[in-house]
């Protein structure tokens, strides 16, 4: 069985020799140098590799995301048919994208594109300041990064609520 890893070329030797200290038998392809398609069995893949190309290798039985989400990944042309598609679970990733979060929520509530249409503009004009205790931050779904963006919003904002994303109870 051999990987096939896709990401980011200046990041790809650093990906092989971690999943390597892991696991000193895996056999490791760094994309585009994959070798035999028929020996591809498991893709891990960012976003920049092209879904079509995956169709090559005729063995392949699962996808595995190295971002946040799968969306990236099951854009047209999506992945093979048939294939599982999984993403990593990462707490670096998990607590990056509770940061990313944090960031463009307090981004909207401090009307940061309003000030940067301002600079662009060369004026300033001071907007009323928002009040945070008014401020009410939803979160759609309660996996593992609702809860970590939920938690993060909610040492700012006391009005946070996260929920599933199909039928049932929210919570909050």
């Amino acid at each position: 069985m051999a990987i096939l890893l896709s990401t980011k070329p200046a990041i790809m030797a650093e990906w092989r020799d971690a999943m390597l200290a892991v696991d000193p038998s895996l056999d490791i392809r760094l994309f585009p140098d994959a070798g035999e398609p028929s020996e591809i069995e498991v893709a891990v893949c960012w976003s920049s590799h092209d879904m079509a190309e995956l169709r090559r290798y005729p063995n392949l039985g699962l996808l595995v995301s190295m971002g946040a989400g799968v969306d990236h990944l099951l854009r047209s042309p999506g992945p093979p048919p048939g294939v599982p598609v999984a993403r990593l679970k990462d707490d670096r990733l998990t607590t990056a994208m509770g940061e990313w979060v944090l960031l463009n929520v307090l981004r909207f509530h401090r009307q940061d594109a309003e000030y940067s249409a301002q600079q662009a503009q060369r004026l300033w004009r001071e907007l009323p300041a928002p009040d945070t205790a008014q401020r009410r931050v939803g979160i759609l779904g309660l996996g593992n990064w609702a809860r970590m963006r939920r938690g993060c919003c909610a040492c700012w904002a006391s009005r946070c609520w996260a929920g599933p994303v199909s039928r049932g109870n929210w919570r909050g």
